[in-house]
């Protein structure tokens, strides 16, 4: 019976290690910091995680890597998004066509906290909103109404915008806008992110900071993230690939940044 307890009590610790032991991508962050981590080249379902999805298949569950089982689903099929391969750097990405889009569950970082957002895209066609409304191509949005904004969408003209929006739904006006212009003929890199609270929001494109906007906003709680659509605008969304995304509780630093863009490159 005492070895039975100590072993159990051995695999809990072991347990306990291992999940924290997880690392994202590059060796930044962990299974704690690391919330999401979606890479398109594995973890992808045509079903609801038991089938790996063939090229042009449907995907309806895309797997988290980060260590948290925060897996993205789509159970709705004519809004579920497609695999397929050959795409960036001879390996695989999700296609959207900009009304379909996947979600996975709560991220579970605090309005007082910080956060990082990274994702790898490819834009094949789009329309360009404003800063302040919910129009034009949406990358990544809310998957439903709420007054937290942490979307990434392309303004009107061809520019690239954090839109950003607090509890109190403040700071939507003040939301980072890169000074690149939109491509169409190659996969785009965008870390955006919100450093301890009241200090700074920045938008950086390629690994370049592009944007640095003073936060000046209350408590900003990151919602539930819509991948590649607006919440519920019909035909709102990205019309092209996503290789991955990425998405920590807390604003990576810049040696940080620099080793997930090189992992990711």
């Amino acid at each position: 019976m005492q070895r039975l307890l100590v072993a159990a009590i051995c695999w809990f610790i072991f347990s306990c290690w291992f999940a924290n032991a997880q690392t994202g991508p590059g060796g930044v962050g962990n299974s704690t910091s690391n919330r999401l981590w979606l890479k398109a080249d594995g973890g992808v379902y045509r079903d609801a995680g038991v089938t790996p999805a063939a090229a042009g298949e449907q995907v309806q569950q895309w797997n988290d890597f980060s260590g948290n089982g925060n897996n993205a689903r789509q159970l709705t099929s004519t809004n579920r998004p497609f695999y397929q391969i050959g795409i960036v750097n001879g390996g695989p990405a999700i296609q959207f066509t900009g009304d379909t889009y996947i979600d996975p569950s709560s991220l579970g970082i605090p309005g007082t906290g910080s956060f990082t957002i990274i994702t790898v895209f490819k834009v094949d066609s789009y329309v360009g909103g404003a800063i302040n409304d919910g129009n034009g191509t949406f990358i990544i949005d809310r998957a439903t109404l709420s007054n937290n904004l942490t979307s990434l969408k392309i303004l009107t003209p061809d520019k690239y915008c954090f839109q950003k929006r607090d509890n109190g739904n403040n700071g939507i006006a003040t939301s980072p806008v890169s000074v690149s212009t939109v491509s169409t003929s190659s996969f785009t890199l965008i870390d955006y992110m919100r450093e301890s609270p009241r200090a700074f929001y920045r938008l950086f494109v390629n690994g370049t900071l592009e944007k640095s906007t003073a936060d000046g906003d209350g408590d900003l709680t990151p919602p539930i993230p819509r991948i590649g659509r607006h919440y519920n605008t019909a035909n709102g969304g990205l019309d092209g690939y996503i290789a991955e995304v990425l998405i920590y509780n807390y604003r990576i630093n810049n040696a940080e940044v620099n080793i997930v863009n090189s992992y990711l490159a």
